[in-house]
Parts: structure tokens; C-alpha cells; sequence
């Protein structure tokens, strides 16, 4: 009876998946169909300006956290066209009358990048300026390769989201942007605990 009943949870939750998944790509085919970007140039590399296009090792400071780094890489405007672009889109899924997904289930303040156009340019930026890092920065990485991303950004702000559980936070290497709305960590296999 113990086996007959994880199978059953098995398909059941296979089953959700699944309509998951279907809601999702309705959602996907809305949001292509209908949406304008406010910065269409954003969405291929040649349009997003970087403050240089080597990395010096001196650039690169090493946080308190093993492993965990940050140096300059975009330009302050394009920093600011990216947040306006997501303020757009948040705001054409509120006059569409569109629930905007959400990174995942904890946050209701954030996006996924993914979904309004910016798939493409994330993989252009991770094989052309985040990938030459990995051997310079993690010599023991460097055979292994970046072969995928998955691009989002998580609003943390006081009075936003007060009821966020202790978390942990684990991943390949996400490069996103930090400004004062949007402060994602850049990291290599790392794991934060957020309480």
C-alpha cells in the first residue's frame, strides 16, 4: 500500500507539473504577442553599455564571504534602463490585468527576466562576459562549463515582504544587477541563508 501510494503522489505531482507548465507557456505566448518593451535595444548585447570590456584582477573584491565577488561591469545607465524596463513591465501586467510570475513562491516583489525578452541577451552575457571569469576567478571551475541561466531579479525593501522564512539561496552564477531595489548575489555554487 506504501509503494501504491508514492506512485500516486508521483503522478499527481507529475500531473501539476505539467498544467504548470502549460499555464506557463499561455502566459509566455501573452506577454510575446502583446508586450512593448520601453528599452527594445536592451535585448541584444550590442545594446547595453559596459564600464570595461577586460576585467582587471584588481577590479575584483572579495566580499566576507568565500568566494562571493563584486566588481564594476554594466554602466550606470544601462543599470537604470534595466530597472525601468522591469517598472514597465510590471506595470503593462497590471493594465493587462496580467499576474506577473514571480522568481518563486516566497517573494511577491520581483521578476523573471526571462519572461519579457531578455532570455537571449542573459545568454550572450554569460558566455561572452561571465564565463572568461570562472578560470580566472575559480581555477578548480574552469573545465566546467556555463551552459544555462535562469534570469530574475527579487525586491528586497523594508516593509516589502515581512513575512520571508529563513531560506536558503543556491546557485550556479547569477550576474544581475544590484541598485537600491533590486540586490541579487553574485556567486559561484554558493549558498546564503536569509533570515
Amino acid at each position: 500500500v506504501t509503494g501504491q501510494l508514492f506512485i500516486f503522489g508521483q503522478l499527481m505531482r507529475l500531473r501539476e507539473l505539467k498544467k504548470a507548465q502549460a499555464e506557463k507557456e499561455i502566459y509566455l505566448a501573452k506577454v510575446k504577442a502583446a508586450y512593448v518593451p520601453l528599452h527594445p535595444h536592451l535585448h541584444d548585447i550590442s545594446g547595453w553599455e559596459f564600464v570595461a570590456k577586460e576585467r582587471q584582477m584588481e577590479e575584483f573584491r572579495e566580499l566576507e564571504v568565500p568566494f562571493l565577488f563584486t566588481f564594476p561591469l554594466l554602466s550606470d545607465k544601462t543599470c537604470s534602463e534595466i530597472i525601468e524596463e522591469i517598472s514597465h513591465f510590471e506595470q503593462w501586467c497590471e493594465k493587462t490585468d496580467l499576474d506577473m510570475l514571480r522568481p518563486n513562491s516566497m517573494n511577491n516583489y520581483g521578476a523573471i527576466l526571462d519572461d519579457f525578452g531578455f532570455s537571449h541577451v542573459l545568454d550572450q552575457l554569460m558566455k561572452e562576459h561571465v564565463a572568461p571569469l570562472v578560470p580566472k576567478l575559480f581555477r578548480s571551475l574552469a573545465s566546467y562549463p556555463l551552459d544555462h541561466h535562469h534570469g530574475f531579479v527579487v525586491e528586497y525593501e523594508l516593509g516589502k515582504d515581512r513575512a520571508l522564512n529563513f531560506h536558503v539561496y543556491s546557485s550556479y552564477l547569477p550576474p544581475v544587477l544590484s541598485d537600491s531595489h533590486y540586490h541579487p548575489p553574485f556567486s559561484l555554487r554558493s549558498s546564503f541563508l536569509y533570515q
